[in-house]
């Protein structure tokens, strides 16, 4: 009687613990159930390069999750049809996806090959919304290798499990005692105290719906006591009512805010901080006003440029044969710029100056000296071809717009040069690429060619005349901050014009400059 006594006192204190572990029906708010992460999924990657990127590190990526004790993986069934934009612009994809795998999150990865190195975004989702929780990017990475790529994404995997609101879950309880699936490899150690909790509200980023913080409601604390690789064993220390902490509440990390070690003076008392301190000023001046990040340029740039070019002018007179004036050191001054309308669109402007003196080639003609000025303006509209998604990274530019060129000399008797003034429609091609990141400086050049250029002569010597335009030229920025740079330019120019008819002045006459300028850059 006794031994049957004892058994069912046994049943019922069994059955007694186990209803008070279970007897509590807390709520649980909708994020935190939403949030439980148990299977998760990995999208087939993407590139630029047919596969050559993606596909081994899909199947490298495949393996780091599987192996992975925090979660259970499910294979992904077939390709997607869509890409990693479509995800993040349409939260029906990234559900179709949770919802064909029945996993609760999934990993998406596009990495593409660009003139600065490797750029890739890794992308968890989680959650019925379908909206991206965590990403990690991959920015002008320079090595190309791909188990040097490998090593990235396997740091940006453990990135993101370290952005997660939790470190681990409850996986059973029995009493007071709760398995855990994180341990050793997470850093536990025996002894730890750990926090449970339960998450309340997820804060996303406005514009990328990320994860930016989370509020969370401590639900109570346990002691590991026993801890392997992968699990940990723990007791409950306290809990805010019986049977609150449950299978797949969540566990927090051993991580907490710390603090230089404040001073203390001879009196015992602690010495305050700057903000406090009667000498205040000197580090916070008369009016402090808290740093915030320069905005990037948006609306355009504006180059201010001076330099020497050597000009030469000559020409085949018709009754005293073929002459020319030159100079090695023709001063000049430019302003050129150009107004952003969007990334792709611009208008282009530009201005030249030069005046000097040449000598009088024409034996027996006065003045001995001729000044001569040179003049050009353009107005163009430009399209950017952009090499990658930066808009100042490399990228064509082709434009297209109307120019003229106004060469003016001191008239002489007899006459040695006369006025002209060339102008019409011209296109234009450009191209600028940076160095390196480690070398803040781009590298470019630009050719100019006119759609049958007109001229006029002053005076007029000819019935008619038929010009020939060519400009190119280098050039480039050093980046001394991000609104100022030093721009440095080597151009070449060829005018030449053919003259027809009796009674012109010469047969031929033709106009070289090559310029070097420098200046500085001015963004807005």
């Amino acid at each position: 009687m006794q031994i049957l006594t004892r058994c069912l006192l046994l049943v019922i204190t069994f059955l007694s613990s186990q209803t008070w572990a279970q007897s509590s029906s807390s709520f649980v708010s909708s994020v935190d159930q939403d949030l439980t992460i148990k299977k998760v999924t990995v999208v087939p990657f993407t590139d630029n390069l047919q596969g050559i990127y993606s596909k081994p590190l899909y199947k490298k990526f495949k393996g780091l999750v599987d192996a992975d004790p925090l979660w259970s993986y499910q294979d992904f069934p077939e390709e997607p049809t869509t890409t990693l934009i479509d995800f993040e612009e349409d939260t029906n994809s990234a559900k179709a996806v949770l919802a064909k795998t029945s996993a609760d999150g999934f990993f998406s990865f596009r990495i593409t090959k660009g003139p600065r190195g490797l750029n890739g975004k890794l992308t968890f989702f989680a959650g019925k919304s379908g909206l991206p929780l965590i990403q990690e990017d991959l920015r002008d990475y320079p090595k190309f290798e791909i188990s040097e790529v490998e090593r990235q994404l396997e740091d940006m995997y453990t990135k993101i499990k370290s952005q997660l609101p939790y470190r681990g879950l409850i996986l059973s309880r029995r009493g007071q005692e709760v398995t855990i699936n994180i341990g050793h490899k997470n850093g536990l150690k025996k002894g730890d105290e750990l926090t449970i909790i339960q998450l309340l509200q997820v804060n996303r980023h406005p514009k990328l719906k990320i994860l930016v913080s989370s509020e969370k409601e401590i639900m109570g604390r346990v002691k590991v006591f026993k801890i392997d690789n992968n699990l940990s064993f723990a007791h409950i220390i306290f809990e805010r009512e019986p049977g609150v902490i449950k299978v797949s509440s969540k566990v927090l990390p051993i991580e907490f805010v710390q603090y230089n070690e404040p001073i203390i003076n001879a009196d015992g008392k602690l010495i305050p901080g700057l903000e406090n301190r009667k000498d205040r000023d000197l580090s916070y001046g008369d009016s402090p006003r808290e740093w915030l990040p320069q905005e990037p340029p948006q609306y355009g740039r504006i180059a201010l440029l001076a330099g020497l070019g050597a000009y030469s002018l000559s020409s085949n007179l018709s009754a005293s044969g073929s002459i020319e004036g030159s100079t090695p050191l023709a001063p000049q001054i430019a302003a050129k710029g150009e107004v952003w309308i969007s990334s792709e669109w611009a208008i282009l402007f530009g201005l030249r100056q030069s005046i000097f003196s040449v000598a009088n080639p024409l034996a027996g003609s006065n003045p001995k000296t001729l000044n001569i000025s040179l003049a050009s303006y353009q107005v163009l509209g430009g399209y950017n071809f952009l090499m990658s998604d930066d808009f100042f990274g490399p990228k064509i530019q082709l434009s297209a717009g109307y120019s003229t060129y106004n060469s003016h000399t001191d008239l002489s008797t007899p006459s040695t040069f006369t006025n002209m003034d060339y102008g019409g429609l011209l296109v234009g091609l450009a191209g600028q690429f940076p160095l390196s990141v480690e070398i803040p400086m781009d590298l470019g050049a630009q050719f100019t060619m006119f759609l049958s250029p007109g001229m006029s002569e002053s005076p007029n010597t000819s019935s008619s005349a038929k010009s020939t335009i060519n400009q190119f030229g280098f050039f480039g920025v050093y980046n001394l901050r991000s609104r100022f740079k030093i721009r440095g330019e080597i151009n070449f120019e060829y005018y030449s014009t053919d003259f027809s008819g009796s009674g012109a002045h010469a047969t031929n006459t033709t106009q070289k400059m090559t310029s070097l300028m420098g200046g500085i850059e001015y963004l807005f």
